[in-house]
C-alpha cells in the first residue's frame, strides 16, 4: 500500500511547528525570570537604602521636632 502523495512531509512540518512553539515558550520563560530577578534586586536595593537611611536618623532631634519639620539627619553621620 502506498500513501497518498499529499501526506508526505506532514510529520516533519508538525515537528518543526512544535519545536518553534517550544523555542518561543522557552524565550518567554527566560524573559519572565529575568524580570522577576530584576524586581527582586531592585527591592533588595530599596530595602538596603531604607535601612541605611533609618540608621542615619538623629533620634533625639526626631523626638524633639517630630515629623512636621522633616526627618532630622545626623550631619556627622551623613558626611556634611
Amino acid at each position: 500500500m502506498r500513501r497518498a502523495r499529499d501526506d508526505q512531509g506532514s510529520a516533519l512540518l508538525l515537528i518543526v511547528g512544535f519545536a518553534l512553539v517550544l523555542v518561543g515558550l522557552l524565550a518567554v520563560v527566560v524573559d519572565v525570570s529575568a524580570v522577576v530577578l530584576a524586581r527582586r534586586g531592585a527591592a533588595s536595593a530599596a530595602d538596603g537604602a531604607a535601612s541605611a537611611a533609618a540608621q542615619q536618623l538623629d533620634q533625639a532631634g526626631l523626638a524633639a521636632v517630630g515629623l512636621s519639620g522633616g526627618l532630622p539627619l545626623d550631619p556627622v553621620a551623613v558626611g556634611e
